[in-house]
C-alpha cells in the first residue's frame, strides 16, 4: 500500500473532502440557487424597461447585513441594514454608459468586477449624512490624498460592520475612477483606472447603473430601480439635523469641470455641482465572499421562506461543536421536529444551534429545510425545528448538518456566526408522511480512538479516473490519481 501511494502521488493541490458546492459547506439556499453571472435586479425586471414602472429591485430578495444601531454605525445613524444582490460572479468589468444617446464621455465608466465565488450587494439606503463629494479633482491620488467620498467609503467600511462580517468582504481597489491629479474632461474609454487604495465598501459607478440596474435611458427620466428604500420611504435614509438626504454619489473617472461629478437624486442620474448643501451621501456597495457561507435563512426563524428578507450564517473556521447527543425526530402534533440538538461549542459563546437539510443529489442549490433551536432576541422570533417529512421523497437519504451558532443583531452585525458544521447525518422519509430517525453513516470499519477533544477533518488524497466497466457492468479497471502537492507532506508524515 505504501509503495502504491508513493508511486501515484501526482496531480492536484490538497483540498478538504467536502460536497461539490463551491463554498464547501453545501448549498446555502439563496446564493447557491443563482446561476454564475446572474444579475438579480435585471433578471427580476417585470416592468417596462427604463421606466418608473421598472421593479426588478422590488422583486429581489433583501439581505440583512452590517451593524444598524446608531451607537455603532458611521455618523450615528439607525439603518435598515437591507442590501439587494446585484450580481453573482464571475462578472467581468466593461466600460458602459447610463445615457448611450449622448456622445460625451462624462457618463461612462468601468463597471464593478464580481469574482467567482462572490456576490455584489448594494444597500437600500444612504448610510451617511450628506457631504461634499471632494475637495480634489480625483478619487484617490495616494493613500494620504483621497477625495471625501473615498474617505467616507473607508470610514463606513471600518465602522458599519462587525469584525466577523469584514472577514467575508473582499478588500480591493475599485474600477472606473480618477487617480491622477486632474481628470478634467478625461475619458475612461481611453485610459480606465482602478483606485489606488483598497475598499471594503464603495459607491457604485455610473456604468453600474446600466449593467446591474438596467438604467440605460436619458439621465433625467425616473427609474424605480434607483430609488432609495430607507426608513423614511421616499427619501434616502433616516432623518437628521441639517439638509435632508435626497440622493447618493456615484464614482466616476470624469468631471465636467473641477467641481462636477455624477450623482443620483430623486431617482434621477446626472451631473451634480459639488456643494455642502446638496444632500447627497454614500449608498454603499460591497463584494461579499461566499466561500464560508453556510446558510441563507429567513431573518426571524432561519427557515426557508419563499419571500421576505434573509440573514446569512457564515462559518468561523476556528470554531467547532461537539454534539452531546445524536439528534432525533419526534412527532409534535401534525409536525415532525428535530430534537436533542445539543453540545459544546468551542470558539465563541453560543446563543443556540442551527441546522439545515439538503438533498445531496439535487444540484439546484436548494435547502430543503433549515432553522435554529432558540428564540432570536434581535427579532423576537421563535426558532424553527420542523422537518417537512411529508414532502420528502420516500427512500431517499437527505443530509442533515448541525452547528453551534451565535446570532447576529443590530449592534453586533446581522450575520450569524457558526461553527464548522457536523454533517453526514441522514434523514429518510418513511412514505407515510413521517421520517425515520436520524442516522449516522456507517464507519466502514474505520475507527479513531484516544481522541477526547478537538476536531477531526478528512482530506482528499486521491481520486479515481479512467473508470472502465465490462460488458456485464462490473468494474474492470480504475486509475488512482493523488495530489502532487500532498506528496511531500504524506511522505514526511
Amino acid at each position: 500500500m505504501f509503495m502504491l501511494l508513493a508511486g501515484v502521488l501526482a496531480v492536484v493541490p490538497v483540498e478538504d473532502a467536502v460536497p461539490a458546492e463551491s463554498s464547501g459547506y453545501g448549498p446555502d439556499g439563496y446564493f447557491s440557487k443563482l446561476s454564475d453571472g446572474a444579475r438579480p435586479v435585471v433578471d427580476n425586471e417585470t416592468g417596462t424597461p427604463n421606466s418608473p414602472a421598472a421593479n426588478g429591485d422590488t422583486n429581489t430578495r433583501g439581505i440583512m447585513f452590517g451593524e444598524t444601531n446608531a451607537s455603532s454605525t458611521n455618523d450615528n445613524r439607525t439603518l435598515t441594514g437591507i442590501y439587494k444582490t446585484l450580481a453573482k460572479g464571475p462578472v467581468d468589468t466593461e466600460v458602459l454608459s447610463f445615457q448611450p444617446a449622448t456622445t460625451g464621455n462624462w457618463h461612462k465608466s468601468s463597471t464593478t468586477t464580481v469574482l467567482e465565488g462572490e456576490a455584489l450587494l448594494w444597500a437600500d439606503e444612504v448610510v451617511t449624512k450628506n457631504f461634499d463629494y471632494s475637495s480634489r479633482n480625483t478619487f484617490d491620488f495616494s493613500a494620504s490624498s483621497k477625495s471625501t467620498i473615498a474617505t467616507k467609503s473607508s470610514d463606513v467600511g471600518k465602522n458599519n460592520y462587525s469584525s466577523f462580517e469584514k472577514q467575508q468582504l473582499r478588500n480591493d481597489p475599485v474600477e472606473g475612477v480618477c487617480t491622477v491629479s486632474s481628470c478634467r474632461s478625461g475619458s475612461e474609454s481611453n485610459s480606465p483606472a482602478n483606485s489606488k487604495g483598497s475598499y471594503l465598501v464603495f459607491p457604485l459607478s455610473s456604468g453600474d447603473m446600466n449593467k446591474y440596474l438596467n438604467h440605460t435611458a436619458n439621465h433625467d427620466s425616473g427609474d424605480a430601480n434607483l430609488k432609495c428604500r430607507g426608513s423614511l420611504g421616499t427619501t434616502c435614509g433616516p432623518s437628521e439635523s441639517g439638509p435632508s438626504l435626497v440622493g447618493y454619489w456615484l464614482r466616476s473617472p470624469n468631471w465636467n469641470n473641477e467641481e462636477q461629478v455624477i450623482a443620483v437624486g430623486n431617482s434621477k442620474v446626472g451631473a451634480m455641482t459639488v456643494t455642502s448643501s446638496d444632500g447627497y451621501g454614500l449608498r454603499p456597495a460591497l463584494r461579499l465572499r461566499l466561500d464560508n457561507l453556510l446558510l441563507s435563512g429567513n431573518k426571524g426563524n432561519q427557515g426557508q421562506s419563499v419571500s421576505g428578507d434573509l440573514r446569512l450564517t457564515f462559518v468561523d473556521t476556528a470554531a467547532n461543536v461537539v454534539l452531546s447527543k445524536t439528534p432525533r425526530l419526534e412527532k409534535n402534533g401534525a409536525n415532525w421536529e428535530l430534537t436533542d440538538v445539543d453540545g459544546t461549542v468551542n470558539g465563541f459563546t453560543k446563543t443556540g444551534f442551527g441546522w439545515k437539510l439538503i438533498d445531496p443529489e439535487d444540484d439546484s442549490g436548494e435547502v430543503v429545510a433549515s432553522g435554529r433551536t432558540n428564540k432570536d432576541a434581535a427579532t423576537n422570533t421563535d426558532g424553527n425545528m420542523v422537518v417537512p417529512c411529508a414532502s420528502l421523497m420516500p427512500g431517499k437519504d437527505y443530509t442533515l448538518s448541525v452547528w453551534g451558532q451565535r446570532d447576529g443583531s443590530a449592534t453586533a452585525g446581522w450575520s450569524n456566526r457558526a461553527t464548522v458544521p457536523v454533517s453526514g447525518m441522514v434523514v429518510r422519509a418513511d412514505g407515510s408522511g413521517g421520517c425515520a430517525q436520524v442516522r449516522t453513516p456507517p464507519s466502514y470499519g474505520i475507527e479513531v480512538t484516544g481522541t477526547t477533544s478537538g476536531m477531526l477533518r478528512a482530506y482528499k488524497i486521491g481520486g479515481y479516473d479512467d473508470v472502465v466497466f465490462g460488458r456485464t457492468g462490473a468494474l474492470k479497471s480504475v486509475k488512482l490519481n493523488t495530489p502532487d502537492a500532498v506528496k511531500a507532506a504524506v511522505l514526511a508524515a
